[in-house]
């Protein structure tokens, strides 16, 4: 397991127990470690949830927990997470929402849900995400509509929902995402036509297929 006696080592600044047979929960006293910057637990047998403690990692910029046993909710209060860049928490049994203060998380640029149990629906507050580049929530119970204020995200190179319960129509403001490259909605029920804004876009790859979309092919995808 990992053990609390960890907190103690002042100066790590760097942890890695991805792909081993590590069990047992995160402990909370991790929260120590004021100079943590990399906490790798990849593929491990780590189970429990994720210590509300934690939001006091202030200088931490990469945490990636996924394949794991992880359980129980996303704290709100990792918004605190100042330096955040990357959270990599997918294939695993999380549930519960998504806390709208992420949209707090000013430095986050790789952002992975998939895969988990999450569900309700996408906060709006998610549009203040303004330096985010990748997005992932496929395979979750994600429902409701594509939030407008998503269109904010000028930077936002990928963005995947297939297979969620994600429904309504694909917004107008799609047409703001100046750097989108990829994007996923198959296997939703995302309805109506596709609309005529999506031809802003420099779109490498569109995946639409299993959805609900009915209407013509826009001419604006030429």
């Amino acid at each position: 397991t990992l053990p609390p006696e960890l907190a103690t080592l002042d100066a790590l600044d760097y942890i890695n127990f991805g792909r081993t047979k590590m069990t047992g929960t995160l402990p909370p006293e991790l929260k120590k470690l004021k100079n943590l910057d990399y906490l790798y637990l990849d593929g491990s047998l780590i189970s429990g949830t994720l210590p509300e403690e934690w939001n006091d990692l202030e200088e931490l910029d990469i945490l990636c927990l996924n394949a794991t046993k992880i359980s129980g909710t996303l704290p709100p209060k990792y918004y605190k997470m100042r330096r955040l860049d990357f959270m990599y928490i997918e294939e695993n049994a999380l549930s519960g929402t998504i806390p709208p203060q992420y949209g707090k998380l000013e430095a986050i640029d790789f952002l992975s849900f998939d895969n988990t149990r999450l569900s309700g629906t996408i906060p709006p507050e998610m549009g203040y995400l303004h330096g985010i580049d990748f997005l992932y929530m496929e395979e979750t119970q994600i429902s409701g509509t594509i939030p407008p204020q998503m269109g904010k995200l000028e930077q936002l190179d990928i963005l995947y929902l297939d297979d969620t319960k994600i429904s309504g129509t694909i917004p107008k403001e799609i047409g703001g995402m100046n750097g989108l490259d990829f994007l996923y909605l198959g296997g939703t029920k995302i309805s109506g036509t596709i609309p005529r804004e999506i031809k802003e876009l420099e779109l490498d790859s569109l995946h639409v297929g299993r959805s609900e979309l009915s209407g013509t092919l826009p001419p604006e995808l030429a």
